[in-house]
């Protein structure tokens, strides 16, 4: 079932796909169109023509719910169980709590703005905004602002 799963979110992607693509590292390009080859190989073109054409007319925020659910589900006992804690380091928290400042700086960085857009409109020089950031996605044992975004969205601290 997963040729059949993968091949559904291809198709519900198809019509972004050049953007998407856009934004990816060209390795990272030259991996999916392989996976996507492969697919297409193992369920033949027929079946894969059909089960895309599925996920093209599957609402988007399904598929996308379906899918982070799906990955969720095969991915994070992995990351959790390779992400152990970190020992304490010397005077600093370390706790997995943010301060009111780093929750501050995590609902700017989810807005997409960069580092010196962050600092201008928090008042705090852009090396103090890399300091949080780093400090964030530590307590948070996320591995970047994408992910960070992820969380903040998911702990609803970007509603209202």
């Amino acid at each position: 079932g997963e040729n059949e799963r993968a091949a559904r979110y291809h198709g519900n992607i198809q019509a972004h796909i050049l953007f998407l693509e856009a934004a990816m590292p060209p390795a990272s390009v030259l991996q999916h169109e392989q996976v996507v080859a492969r697919i297409e190989r193992e369920l033949g073109s027929d079946a894969f023509a059909t089960v895309t054409a599925a996920g093209e007319a599957t609402d988007r925020r399904v598929a996308v719910e379906e899918a982070r659910a799906w990955v969720e589900s095969l991915v994070a006992p992995a990351l959790r169980a390779r992400r152990a804690p970190r020992g304490d380091l010397p005077g600093r928290r370390n706790d997995g709590a943010l301060s009111d400042r780093q929750l501050e700086v995590l609902r700017v960085v989810a807005s997409g703005l960069s580092n010196k857009e962050i600092a201008l409109e928090l008042g705090i020089s852009t090396k103090t905004v890399e300091h949080h950031a780093e400090a964030i996605f530590r307590k948070l044992r996320v591995r970047g602002r994408t992910e960070a975004t992820a969380w903040a969205h998911r702990h609803g601290l970007l509603d209202g």
